[in-house]
């Protein structure tokens, strides 16, 4: 899967995508407004790429924190989504939906340990990859 094709799977979940200057990355959120030539968001999240099964997702946390996972592309894009579809459902903010969608969400958190890997699971649950229904 190519970065382009990361990016249209998550439009087509209905969220706003745009790349990243260098065109490696991708900058993902449910909404945005446009002041000018700049677009913003409360509730952004950043993909970045590496190779097939390293990729880094950034997440917002409490404060200046990050919340900050790696793993492959496809595990990454279904837990994208699922974060989410939780935040469109539950409102509040970004960061409540993280630590709600993923288990033990603290190991995530930037600063602790640095950048934690995405269990990977043998096959994809109805729930995503490595995400148990609360």
């Amino acid at each position: 899967m190519t970065i382009d094709d990361a990016r249209q799977k998550l439009e087509n979940a209905g969220l706003h995508v745009s790349k990243s200057r260098d065109g490696k990355g991708l900058c993902i959120a449910a909404t945005s407004r446009q002041f000018g030539d700049v677009k913003i968001s409360q509730d952004m999240c950043v993909l970045s790429s590496g190779d097939e099964n390293d990729w880094r997702l950034i997440l917002p946390a409490e404060g200046m924190r990050t919340y900050d996972i790696t793993g492959p592309l496809t595990d990454l894009l279904g837990l994208i989504e699922k974060i989410y579809s939780r935040y469109r459902g539950a409102g509040g903010e970004l960061r409540n939906a993280v630590a709600d969608t993923i288990p033990d969400a603290q190991r995530f958190l930037n600063g602790s340990t640095g950048p934690t890997r995405w269990p990977t699971v043998p096959a994809p649950s109805a729930n995503g990859p490595g995400v148990e229904r609360k």
